[in-house]
């Protein structure tokens, strides 16, 4: 997949697009259809905002953290009890 990052003061936005026809993006885009597909959350302390989430009802995608689409970057993907259709992205910057 290819990511290109936007960034301003205080929000970062990310386009991903897919790379080869059989990625997860073009899996998502063919199930889903074009749109917002996660919202992203910067986080100072990962595993304690999973725990955190994860008690109050919301489901870890990722059963530990991964890296994510930038150096330093580890993430969690996160969604409601019932699919809502939009993912939470937990994001953290070990560098």
């Amino acid at each position: 997949m290819h990511c290109q990052f936007w960034a301003g003061p205080n929000i970062t936005l990310e386009l991903v697009t897919p790379s080869r026809d059989d990625s997860a993006v073009s899996g998502a885009l063919l199930a889903d259809g074009p749109g917002l597909h996660h919202i992203a959350f910067e986080v100072d302390d990962l595993e304690g905002e999973l725990s955190r989430l994860r008690e109050a009802g919301l489901v870890a995608l990722d059963p530990v953290p991964r890296k994510g689409a930038r150096p330093g970057m580890r993430v969690v993907f996160m969604h409601l009890g019932r699919r809502s259709g939009v993912l939470i992205e937990l994001v953290e910057y070990t560098t």
